[in-house]
């Protein structure tokens, strides 16, 4: 099974990401959206590399209050993204919510402060 590689798009504008996806004329590469591109161009640059049909990984490091992250993964679920990430304190492996609602979270990678 052959693995992805995920192409960082950490641009500042629409136009110099598509110049630079335009370039792959085979197949489309996963990449990924960070916040500098999806705060300058916000969802529609979302939706228009998924439409051009490209996998998307947006890593915006959601990080607050559970209510917070919860009502923005709702909303970011309606851009099927392929993969998104949050950030929270200790190791969750899910959060539940004041309502009772949970988010499960595959876990992909942990990285702990260690004091000496």
């Amino acid at each position: 099974m052959g693995k992805d590689v995920i192409i960082a798009c950490d641009f500042d504008s629409a136009e110099k990401t598509f110049a630079f996806l335009d370039q792959f004329t085979g197949k489309k590469p996963f990449v990924k959206i960070g916040m500098e591109l999806f705060y300058a161009e916000g969802p529609s640059i979302v939706r228009e590399i998924k439409k051009r049909g490209h996998k998307i990984f947006l890593d915006l490091k959601l990080h607050d209050i559970p209510n917070t992250v919860k009502k923005s993964m709702a909303v970011l679920s309606r851009l099927d993204v392929d993969m998104t990430n949050l950030h929270g304190d200790n190791c969750c492996v899910e959060l539940k919510f004041t309502d009772g609602s949970m988010i499960a979270i595959d876990t992909i990678a942990v990285e702990n402060e260690v004091a000496d």
